[in-house]
């Protein structure tokens, strides 16, 4: 009868993990000999996470995304240059140029961001 392989155990001593594993070649101690040769680097330790309120969360998040700015002419706010500059009909540039000059857009309305 031929042999077809081993079935072998593999504890790690660190973590207490356990492997099994199956392989054809006639000794098993070649299959782990190559596992260790593919040694892969220990993994970091975990950070505690801290716990943030999701109303928070979301805040921050569209802090992040969203650059709001208002204009008082038509007293209405957008969440970004974007919307404003597409709600008016001109450039996003034009939107940006006119908050950081203190100038006005389309020689009609004057744009602020909203901190």
């Amino acid at each position: 009868m031929d042999r077809y392989g081993s079935i072998y155990l593999i504890t790690n001593t660190v973590t207490k993990e356990q492997y099994v594993g199956q392989t054809r070649q006639k000794k098993a101690i070649n299959r782990w000999k190559s596992h260790i040769k593919k040694e892969k680097p220990l993994p970091k330790e975990k950070k505690e996470k801290v716990k943030i309120d999701p109303i928070v969360a979301r805040m921050n998040a569209a802090k992040l995304k969203w650059k709001p700015v208002y204009c008082p002419q038509i007293q209405c706010s957008f969440l970004s240059r974007k919307f404003a500059a597409e709600y008016l009909g001109v450039l996003k540039t034009s939107i940006s140029n006119a908050i950081k000059q203190k100038g006005m857009v389309a020689n009609m309305y004057t744009m602020e961001s909203v901190v």
